[in-house]
């Protein structure tokens, strides 16, 4: 029964395959007759194994390898006369430095390295040119770019709007502007008819002065509560008593 299974073409390098061989071995040093013609069967599936997955790799136009008979004894481990042995449509020793496997690469459906080459090759061509850019392409690039600069470049001007904010002020009359300072538009336009806010003054803080007499008598309420003359002035300095007033008070009515 025919048919394809899937095979590692590096299995021959695999440390488990070379364990195993080295278990072989040793079997065959107290190997009967019979157990060496079973041995003989698959050393035999083993060089055809080993051949076409060279042959796979390295393989050229016309189903050649190009590696010499001596070479090929020694990547496949036989000797010349085993290799000789194989059948005509397996493999054809075409001369000394060159032997053909025919009907290798229709069979595997495989591209010979050649081929494979020249394939490479042309579509990498076809890849740079799709990627290299067209007279179209430039014009249309050229096109669009002019558009989008008119677009922003022109168009109707803003229109200002009218600023109804409240003038600067410094102590109630506006403050000129700065010499070679722009003007506004904001304040150009502005319609004479609408009211102008004016900033108001800010509140100022007032005190109500208290009669001498009656700071007087604080500042000696204070005195007898223990605090010195420089406090009760600094307690009483919003009416405007200094230390020397406390103390002349203070001396006035002791």
């Amino acid at each position: 029964m025919g048919g394809y299974i899937r095979f590692d073409k590096d299995l021959a390098d695999d440390a488990r395959v070379l364990r195993l061989a080295e278990a072989c071995f040793e079997h065959l040093r107290q190997a009967t007759p019979e157990q060496l013609r079973d041995a003989a069967d698959h050393m035999a599936a083993g060089v055809l194994t080993r051949l076409w997955s060279y042959a796979d790799v390295h393989l050229a136009s016309r189903d050649i390898l190009k590696i010499s008979v001596t070479h090929l004894c020694k990547l496949l481990r036989v000797s010349r006369q085993v290799l000789q042995s194989l059948p005509q449509e397996w493999l054809v020793i075409v001369d000394e430095n060159h032997v053909r496997l025919p009907g290798y690469s229709r069979k595997n459906s495989l591209q010979d390295r050649d081929k494979r080459r020249l394939l490479n090759a042309e579509r990498q061509r076809r890849f740079r040119d799709k990627r290299k850019p067209t007279r179209n392409d430039e014009v249309t690039r050229d096109v669009t770019r002019d558009k989008r600069d008119k677009s922003v470049t022109t168009g109707p001007r803003p229109v200002p709007v009218p600023d109804h904010r409240p003038d600067r002020t410094v102590n109630g009359s506006t403050a000129p502007p700065l010499e070679g300072a722009a003007r506004s538009p904001s304040t150009e336009n502005l319609d004479p008819a609408l009211p102008r806010r004016r900033r108001l003054p800010k509140p100022t803080r007032s005190f109500e002065t208290k009669p001498p007499e009656q700071l007087a008598a604080d500042a000696r309420k204070l005195s007898a509560a223990g605090y010195p003359p420089e406090d009760v002035a600094k307690m009483l300095g919003a009416h405007g008593v200094t230390p020397a007033q406390v103390t002349q008070w203070l001396a006035a009515n002791p």
